[in-house]
């Protein structure tokens, strides 16, 4: 399966919620830091290709913490990672989530073009 998205766009964005959340004032204590531990968490297993304990972790830090700024991020991870396992379904249906929930954000762009590429494989 071909990425369009590298490593460098994923870096980028996720160093650009920590930059919006310092700069509004947030502290990674507490609700933050844990998502942000599942999330961490998360990556790790998937860089092994555990992707079944990636999911673990990615659905802890999305439905452990909803209304955390990592969410959408942590998310967008969940859907990937469904994808990558080969279950097109639940990461098309993730992705629809993320597009319906956050409207406009780097993240829904990325959902945007993996659904594109998962729908042209059909």
């Amino acid at each position: 399966m071909t990425r369009r998205t590298g490593r460098t766009r994923i870096i980028a964005g996720v160093v650009a919620v920590m930059f919006i959340c310092a700069a509004a004032g947030y502290s990674y204590a507490g609700p933050i830091k844990d998502s942000v531990s599942w999330y961490d968490k998360g990556k790790g297993l998937y860089k092994k290709g555990d992707f079944e304990g990636a999911v673990k972790c990615f659905h802890k830090a999305v439905y452990g913490y909803p209304k955390n700024v990592m969410t959408e991020v942590s998310m967008y991870f969940l859907a990937n990672t469904y994808w990558h396992m080969g279950d097109a379904g639940r990461a098309v249906s993730v992705y629809q989530n993320i597009i319906t929930r956050y409207g406009k954000s780097y993240w829904v762009d990325l959902a945007k073009g993996d659904l594109k590429e998962i729908q042209s494989k059909k």
